[in-house]
């Protein structure tokens, strides 16, 4: 266990400093799940400028994803994969600092234009 734990931290590792980014780790049992997934459209994907950093979000309006502050503590544009498209923005409001146990953990990611439709199940209200 300790040898499979050491080996997959290598590889990890070694793919951060090659310039892969998360999109490029993705293994076929992961993208079937990612697949399931698309039934929930309002749930999307995060990643950091520079392709590293991973989380997740949920549209909460047309032009606005709700997320942790830890995931935006980078300056530089987010992209946002979703079931219905690919969007990106450079726009961040943090409520927290981000830091363990904040419980003002949040961000917004916000667009210039409407990106999602109620229409179509893919926001979240609050």
């Amino acid at each position: 266990m300790r040898f499979r734990t050491l080996t997959y931290a290598c590889v990890l590792l070694l793919a951060a400093c090659s310039g892969l980014n998360d999109m490029d780790l993705l293994e076929a049992p992961v993208q079937q799940k990612v697949e399931i997934t698309a039934e929930y459209p309002a749930v999307v994907k995060v990643v950091s400028p520079g392709g590293l950093g991973l989380c997740t979000g949920t549209f909460i309006s047309e032009r606005a994803v709700l997320t942790a502050a830890h995931c935006t503590d980078r300056d530089g544009t987010y992209t946002v994969l979703s079931g219905f498209g690919v969007f990106q923005t450079d726009t961040v409001m943090n409520y927290g600092n981000g830091s363990l146990g904040d419980p003002n953990d949040l961000a917004l990611l916000l667009f210039p234009d409407a990106v999602a439709s109620r229409d179509a199940n893919q926001i979240v209200p609050l």
